[in-house]
């Protein structure tokens, strides 16, 4: 059975590798698997026989640090959370079961690293852990007052938050793309324009995901007032496509909540409100094409800076590729 026990360094110290907002090694070691997350005080043993193997990720971006961590064994886990730091975990892959602060895991659950009296966690083999770790003054900043009652509930001690299958899914699916992302150009990360639109993006997209089975308000909206919500927020959008709003900014704007912002395009559109902001954009895109000179002036224009993504959503969304309608279009003037 190996064993390591370590206090890991405070969120708000950073160490040399960090300036590069990106951070990932390879261990065969337990105690080397565990001196990678900073903040946190844990504890793990090795429970299963055979070779420790793990990986560890990490993307810096203001105000909050996305992580990837790989453990090949089953490993029991203690540990607790530096004052006003929390952690959001979202399992991307495991193997057998598992248990968290008493709760058996689900494939609809967030993991909530937060509060008083510190965790305890049976980890599955092959788990893949992806969560992020923000402070939680500023996490709940991002809330309207009721919101952010209930999410400080939450966070009052270490739980399983059972989440909507389908919400969950998306979130799996997005902060695949972000390690991706950053796996295939990192240069990206270079741009802090795009790094703070990034990090945004990845608090939403937690905090939207929290939100869904927590009953902040009870909205009511009219099909008249759905519209005319929508048409606001599309209206902000083409007003500034270089710089997508955030659903935090759109909320001030508006003067709603985000919970009903959420509902209005759930119910008024069947999507969320971040997929709708990308939609306008690639509309904007689309139209764009038919009199610049090139795919990359018209996906800047409207704040797309990752290609191979934009190329890829733009796909999914028009069934032709950017380069392809680009050209067609050009041949019609």
């Amino acid at each position: 059975m190996n064993d390591s026990s370590l206090t890991r360094l405070p969120l708000s110290e950073k160490s040399a590798e960090s300036e590069n907002h990106i951070r990932s090694v390879r261990t065969s070691d337990l105690e080397e698997q565990a001196a990678q997350l900073k903040g946190w005080q844990q504890h793990y043993s090795q429970l299963s026989a055979g070779t420790f193997k793990g990986e560890f990720k990490e993307l810096e971006f203001p105000g909050l640090q996305l992580f990837f961590e790989t453990t090949s064994s089953t490993l029991f886990q203690t540990g607790a959370m530096p004052p006003d730091i929390v952690a959001i975990g979202l399992p991307l892959a495991y193997d057998g079961a598992g248990h968290f602060c008493g709760e058996s895991m689900t494939t609809a659950a967030l993991h909530c690293f937060a509060g008083q009296g510190g965790f305890e966690y049976l980890s599955p083999e092959g788990l893949v852990m992806s969560g992020i770790v923000i402070r939680a003054s500023d996490l709940l900043g991002q809330l309207s007052r009721s919101e952010a009652e209930k999410i400080a509930q939450v966070l009052e001690r270490p739980q399983l938050l059972k989440v909507d299958e389908k919400s969950i899914a998306s979130l799996r699916s997005f902060i695949t793309g972000i390690s991706l992302m950053a796996e295939r150009a990192p240069q990206t990360l270079e741009s802090e324009y795009l790094l703070h639109s990034l990090g945004q993006s990845v608090a939403n997209a937690f905090i939207d995901t929290m939100l869904t089975r927590i009953d902040t308000e009870t909205v009511r909206m009219s099909n008249a007032q759905r519209l005319k919500l929508i048409k606001n927020v599309r209206d902000i959008v083409v007003g500034t496509p270089d710089t997508p709003p955030s659903i935090q900014e759109l909320c001030d704007a508006l003067n709603v909540s985000r919970r009903t912002l959420q509902n209005c395009f759930q119910v008024g559109l069947n999507c969320t409100p971040l997929d709708f902001i990308k939609i306008v954009r690639l509309n904007g895109v689309r139209a764009m094409l038919r009199h610049c000179a090139t795919v990359s002036e018209a996906a800047s224009h409207w704040g797309f800076w990752h290609f191979g993504n934009f190329a890829r959503d733009y796909r999914a969304l028009f069934g032709t590729l950017p380069s392809l309608e680009h050209g067609q279009l050009q041949k019609l003037r």
